[in-house]
C-alpha cells in the first residue's frame, strides 16, 4: 500500500524521541507515558510500539491502518494519526473505524494545571486548519484517551477539527484529554456542518476567546443528537456543554445533555451557549454549573435569538458576578425569539420571567410531574422522558444510546444509604453585583439578601437529574 506521508519538523523530532527512549532490553521512557513491547507490522517489516515507530528508516512515524471495505481499522494510537495524517494531506472523503479503545497519552490530563512540564504526545485533528473532513469516522463504541493539545493561539481542534457537510462522526467518546485553545474548539468537533450522533466528551476544554463546547465548538449547519458532556468547559463567550455556538440555518441539537462545569463571561449555556438563525434544541437537559462574570448566561442557552428550545430542563446552578444580573435565567439568559417552550427549573420561585420557562420545585420533580408535561402531557412508550418513581437507582449516564429514550431517575439531591434523604442547601453569601439562580436552594435570591441557608427532608429519596436508556 503506497502512502504519501508529509514528514515536519516537529514529526521528525517525535520520531527521534521514539528511537532514543528504547532500551536494549524493552522500551521505556516512551513519550506520553504508553508502554509496551515492540511489535512487528505486517505491512511494512518495521518495529511499532502503540502504533508509533521505534526504527531510524520508518517513512512515518505512525503505523499505516488497514483498510478493509473501504473502511480504514484504527487498532492503536499510531493508527489514529496516521489517519488524522491522510486526510490532513487532502484526503478528505476517507472513513475509519475503531477496532478497541485508544489510549494516546496516560497521566491525568484532565486536570492538567496548563504549565507544568510534560512528555505527552500532542495531538493533529483530523481535519487541521478547516480541511472539511467528509467521510465516516465510526468509534464503532470505543473511547479515545489521551489527547493533549495545548496552544493558545490555535482554533478549529478536537478530535475533528472541521466536519464538512455529509461527514459523520459516531458512537465515540473521548477521555481524559486536555485541549486548550483560541476558540472555535470542543472535545468531539471544533466546528460541524455535518451530523454528530452517540459521542461524548469527558475532557477538559478551555478556550481563551469565543465558541467553545463539550461536542461541538461552532455548529454551522447539521445536526448533534443523542451525545452528552461530562468534563468541563472553558471559554470568554459563546461557551456551552453540548455546542458553543448554534449559528446557522437549520441545525438541531436534540436528545443531549450535560454534567460539567461551564465557565466564562457572557452567552454561556449548560447546553448551548447561544442559539442563532433557525437552530432547535429539543429534549436536552443540564445539571452542570454554569457560572459566568456578565450577561446572558442561563441553565440550557445563554442567548436564544433563533427559533425553537423546547422540552428542556435544568437543575444545575446558574450564577453571574456581574452587574447585568437580569439576563441570568434557570433556563434561557436572555431570549430576542418568542420560541421558548414546555422548559423547567427548578427553584421554589420564579427566576427567569420567561415566556414557556416555569420553576418546579424538587418534590414537583420528583413526583413525576416535570417528565409528565416534558412528553407534553401524555404517557405511552414513545415518551421521551420517563421516571422510575418506585425504584431508587442512581442517575446512569450511558456512553452511548440505543433509542431517544430519556429518563428521570431517582436520588436527585439524596445521600446514598438515607432512608430519609437530606438535601442540604450551602451556605450563600450575597453581595450587591452578584445574582445566582436555579438551584439547589430554597428562597429566591436577590442582592439585598445577606445571607441564607437552609436544610429541606425529603419522605423518599428525590429524583430527578438522570438519563437511562431502557
Amino acid at each position: 500500500m503506497q502512502t504519501k506521508v508529509k514528514l515536519t519538523k516537529r514529526v521528525v523530532s517525535l520520531a527521534t524521541a521514539l528511537v532514543t527512549g528504547l532500551s536494549a532490553v524493552g522500551v521505556t521512557g516512551i513519550p506520553g507515558g504508553v508502554f509496551g513491547t515492540l511489535s512487528a507490522s505486517a505491512e511494512d517489516g518495521h518495529n511499532y510500539v502503540n502504533g508509533f515507530c521505534t526504527d531510524e528508516g520508518c517513512a512515518s512515524p505512525y503505523e499505516p491502518a488497514t483498510e478493509e471495505n473501504g473502511t480504514y481499522q484504527i487498532a492503536n494510537a499510531g493508527n489514529l494519526y496516521w489517519f488524522a495524517e491522510q486526510v490532513n494531506d487532502g484526503n478528505a472523503n476517507l472513513n475509519a473505524a475503531l477496532t478497541t479503545d485508544i489510549v494516546v497519552n496516560e497521566g491525568n490530563l484532565a486536570n492538567y494545571d496548563g504549565t507544568s512540564e510534560n512528555t505527552w504526545r500532542e495531538w493533529t485533528p483530523i481535519a487541521a486548519d478547516y480541511g472539511r473532513y467528509k467521510g465516516t469516522f465510526d468509534g464503532q463504541g470505543h473511547t479515545i484517551s489521551g489527547l493533549y493539545f495545548n496552544d493558545s493561539s490555535a482554533e478549529c481542534i478536537g478530535i475533528v477539527g472541521d466536519l464538512g457537510r455529509g461527514g459523520v462522526i459516531q458512537n465515540v467518546g473521548l477521555e481524559n484529554s486536555y485541549f486548550h485553545v483560541y476558540q472555535y474548539t470542543a472535545g468531539i468537533c471544533g466546528y460541524n456542518s455535518g451530523t454528530i450522533r452517540n459521542c461524548y466528551n469527558a475532557g477538559t476544554v478551555i478556550g481563551e476567546f469565543i465558541i467553545i463546547g463539550g461536542i461541538v465548538g461552532a455548529f454551522e449547519v447539521g445536526t448533534v443528537s443523542n451525545c452528552y458532556n461530562t468534563g468541563n468547559i472553558t471559554g470568554k463567550s459563546d461557551v456551552g456543554g453540548v455546542c458553543g455556538n448554534n449559528m446557522m440555518r437549520s441545525n438541531t441539537i436534540e436528545n443531549c445533555y450535560n454534567t460539567g462545569n461551564i465557565t466564562g463571561d457572557m452567552d454561556l449555556g449548560g447546553i448551548c451557549g447561544e442559539n442563532t438563525a433557525n437552530a432547535i434544541i429539543k429534549n436536552c437537559y443540564n445539571i452542570g454549573n454554569v457560572t459566568g462574570t456578565d450577561k446572558r448566561i442561563g441553565g440550557i442557552i445563554g442567548r436564544n435569538a433563533s427559533k425553537f428550545v423546547e422540552n428542556c430542563y435544568n437543575t444545575g446552578t446558574v450564577t453571574s458576578t456581574g452587574e447585568n444580573t437580569d439576563t441570568v435565567g434557570g433556563v434561557c439568559g436572555l431570549n430576542s425569539s418568542n420560541y421558548l417552550t414546555n422548559c423547567y427549573y427548578l427553584a421554589d420561585s420564579e427566576t427567569d420571567k420567561l415566556d414557556g420557562t416555569t420553576f418546579k420545585t424538587a418534590a414537583e420533580f420528583a413526583s413525576g410531574e416535570v417528565a409528565y408535561l416534558l412528553n407534553g402531557s401524555t404517557s405511552g412508550d414513545a415518551n421521551i422522558f420517563r421516571q422510575n418513581l418506585d425504584n431508587g437507582e442512581r442517575p446512569m449516564r450511558p456512553r452511548f444510546w440505543t433509542a431517544p429514550t430519556m429518563w428521570f431517575t431517582k436520588e436527585c439531591f439524596a445521600q446514598v444509604g438515607q432512608a430519609t434523604p437530606t438535601m442540604k442547601i450551602p451556605q450563600v453569601k450575597f453581595t450587591p453585583g452578584t445574582t445566582t439562580v436555579s438551584a439547589k436552594m430554597t428562597t429566591p435570591t436577590t442582592s439585598r439578601r445577606q445571607i441564607t441557608t437552609a436544610h429541606t427532608r425529603f419522605p423518599t429519596p428525590v429524583n430527578c437529574i438522570g438519563l437511562r436508556i431502557r
